[in-house]
């Protein structure tokens, strides 16, 4: 089997949040990634689960899978 695991996890309650930090330019890869974890943590029950993307040179963080 392979190991998926998001850079921060929020859990709050009954919702998890997710999060991935990304040092280079934006690519689709990094959303099928983080769409992939939220994907994931719902098939284990977890109802509100939001994803997103924090890219560090620009600061710009892009939601996914809400």
């Amino acid at each position: 089997g392979r190991t998926w695991r998001p850079d921060r996890m929020v859990f709050d309650g009954e919702s998890v949040r997710v999060l991935d930090i990304k040092t280079g330019v934006a690519d689709d890869r990094h959303q099928e990634q983080v769409e992939r974890y939220v994907r994931l943590l719902r098939e284990l029950g977890y109802e509100q689960v939001e994803g997103a993307l924090l890219y560090v040179a620009t600061g710009e963080l892009i939601r996914v899978g809400t």
